[in-house]
């Protein structure tokens, strides 16, 4: 990426350990990938209190205070650029919103899911008495006796995490996500820190199979043995919030995708109305922090993150059907185009390593 000078910075070579890493030289333009001198953490997951150490020197130094209504928003993986309605435009009128019925999964959720994900604060999970885990838990064969709603499916999931808390003592946190399989029947992925030197795969199949608690014995038999699931290793490989946001997203493309199927709420839950949210998350906070600049900067910032979108060259292969006009024969062919995660106005984009980008941010405002 060149700067502003339209010369390519000098490039750097990072070493294997913390103390081989050296600073990236100082430019006028704003670097995405540089290597900076903050040295490895042990714990993985990012904290407010990182970012703030990051943009540290600009507040002390007083650079960031002008009159402006565009900002910037940092958070662990998010980092969104954005123009306040400014007074000249038409208000808001003041109104109560009314939550609208929820039937189906729409590219707004997705994107929204895909931001709050990455804009949590994860330092819990770094704790050394537990390990990350992905939680999957499903419904036997015969699940609408059960689950003849949603909000009953809901209510399944509170309860799992209270018996959780009274188990082990400490608080539920975590993500969640709702999907859907063929035969119509809701099942909930959970990314959690599970505790460690407890038999907790005995425990989830138990505790789950009693909340759902199917009135056939039979039934309830079956699902004890194989209506859980634990995966450690998505735990081990998700090692940043933007990981995780991207596995949450995987199977979730709104209209299209393999998976869109794990999206579409059964017809016994349409039929009575709203199926409710598709996703949540317990017991994490936000850490995003705002920053009022200039214009100028904020177009420059905001220009530079979608052009290292377009620089990963994530596509896609996607089926395109065309009509001809003279004879009207309808044929189809198979095009890869470049993968739309958000809207191409929207300047929010997710990065792996936020306090870099702030570091890298806070050198390119002082230049």
């Amino acid at each position: 990426m060149k700067n502003v000078s339209g010369e390519l910075p000098e490039p750097q070579v990072k070493g294997n350990s913390p103390d081989s890493a050296t600073r990236a030289p100082a430019t006028q333009g704003l670097v995405i990938c540089s290597i900076t001198d903050r040295e490895s953490e042990k714990s993985k997951y990012l904290s407010l209190a990182e970012i703030d150490a990051a943009l540290a020197p600009l507040i002390a130094n007083k650079v960031l205070e002008v009159n402006s209504d565009y900002s910037v928003e940092f958070s662990p993986a998010c980092i969104r650029v954005s123009k306040r309605r400014s007074s000249s435009q038409k208000p808001i009128a003041p109104s109560v919103s009314i939550r609208k019925q929820v039937k189906d999964w729409s590219e707004k959720s997705r994107v929204k899911m895909l931001e709050r994900f990455a804009s949590l604060d994860y330092s819990p999970f770094n704790e050394s008495t537990s390990l990350t885990a992905l939680i999957t838990l499903t419904y036997p064969g015969d699940w609408l006796s059960v689950a003849p709603s949603a909000q009953s499916a809901k209510r399944h999931l509170q309860m799992f995490r209270k018996r959780f808390e009274r188990a082990f003592g400490r608080p539920f946190f975590g993500l969640w996500k709702m999907e859907f399989q063929r035969r119509g029947a809701p099942h909930f992925h959970l990314f959690a820190p599970i505790p460690i030197g407890v038999q907790f795969n005995d425990w989830l199949s138990n505790t789950w199979s009693e909340v759902v608690d199917h009135p056939n014995p039979s039934e309830k038999e079956k699902h004890r043995l194989a209506g859980t699931g634990v995966d450690l290793a998505k735990g081990l490989t998700a090692e940043n919030a933007q990981l995780i946001s991207f596995y949450f997203s995987k199977h979730s493309s709104a209209g299209n995708g393999p998976k869109e199927y794990q999206n579409k709420p059964p017809e016994e839950w349409q039929s009575q109305g709203t199926v409710g949210r598709y996703w949540g998350y317990w017991g994490l906070s936000i850490a995003t922090r705002k920053i009022i600049l200039d214009r100028g900067k904020a177009l420059f910032i905001a220009r530079t993150l979608r052009r290292w979108q377009r620089s990963k060259r994530r596509v896609v292969k996607t089926k395109v059907w065309r009509t001809d006009s003279r004879t009207g024969v309808v044929s189809s062919r198979y095009l890869h185009r470049r993968q739309r995660v958000y809207s191409a106005s929207q300047a929010m984009r997710l990065i792996p390593n936020g306090v870099e980008f702030a570091e890298t941010f806070a050198r390119f405002l002082k230049d």
